[in-house]
Formats: C-alpha cells, sequence, structure tokens
C-alpha cells in the first residue's frame, strides 16, 4: 500500500476477497501503467463482490493519474475473462506455457482497459499515502 490500493471484502470476520494493484514495470515511463490482480474466494462467487472491489478501485487509481490497466490472467479462465470483458477489458496477448504451478504449465493471457486519458504532458502519480483521505474514505464507503 505504499502506492497503489489493496482493498480487503470482509463478511464478519471472514475475508472474502481481495484486489489489488501492482508496479506494471520498475521503470519510469511504465509508472501511469499497473497490474490488477483480484481474488474472490470460492463460495462467494457471484455475489458481486468482485464488481463492488473492482469498481473502488478503479475509482482510487483514477485519482492516482493511472492510464492503464493490465490483467494477467491463467488461461484458461474463462471465467476471469468474462469477468474482465464485463469491465470492458480487451485482451491484447497470449504467452503459451510461461506459468508453472501445481505441476502443470500454464498459458498466460494479458488483458488491459484504459482508465484516464493519454494527455501530451502527462499528470503526476499521486500515490495512495498521498491522496486525500477523505476522498479514497468516501470511495470505500460507496
Amino acid at each position: 500500500m505504499s502506492k497503489f490500493p489493496y482493498i480487503v471484502a470482509c463478511i464478519g470476520d471472514e475475508i472474502v476477497g481481495y484486489t489489488y494493484d501492482s508496479t506494471f514495470r520498475e521503470r519510469q515511463a511504465y509508472n501511469w501503467c499497473v497490474e490488477t490482480s483480484i481474488y474472490i474466494n470460492e463460495k462467494y462467487q457471484g455475489r458481486k463482490i468482485g464488481e463492488i472491489l473492482y469498481t473502488k478501485l478503479e475509482a482510487i487509481l483514477k485519482l492516482q493519474n493511472i492510464t492503464n490497466l493490465v490483467a494477467s490472467i491463467t488461461y484458461p479462465n474463462p471465467q476471469s475473462i468474462a469477468f474482465h470483458e464485463k469491465f470492458n477489458y480487451k485482451k491484447i496477448a497470449h504467452f503459451t506455457k510461461c506459468g508453472y504451478k501445481q505441476n502443470c504449465w500454464y498459458d498466460m493471457v494479458f488483458m488491459e482497459k484504459m482508465i484516464n486519458k493519454h494527455e501530451t504532458l502527462a499528470k503526476e502519480i499521486i500515490y495512495l499515502p498521498d491522496l486525500d483521505k477523505n476522498l479514497v474514505e468516501k470511495i470505500l464507503q460507496k
């Protein structure tokens, strides 16, 4: 959370989902692009928790002057791809067998979404600690 939001959804004391962003690339030229991640506990999927989390995440990222969002998705994963398409992400890349987990090789796709204009003079990135805390709290309370 030193740069970008990490939002957690709870029902009672149970964490049912979360979303966060990370730096897309380390070079300064890529500061306006972040990689998004989201996880919803399987037993809570279909309850719009992911939609609520992503809506809040995007609202905060807009305030931070982020322009591009990139989702990295293990393939095949039709549920995650459909979720991102619902949020107007477009598939931009497909990587072959580049991920390995649980003794299996997986493909990966990148999906991308633009949330702010690409100005000739890019607006300065405002990292999370420097954002107006009242604006962030309003977004989170919606």
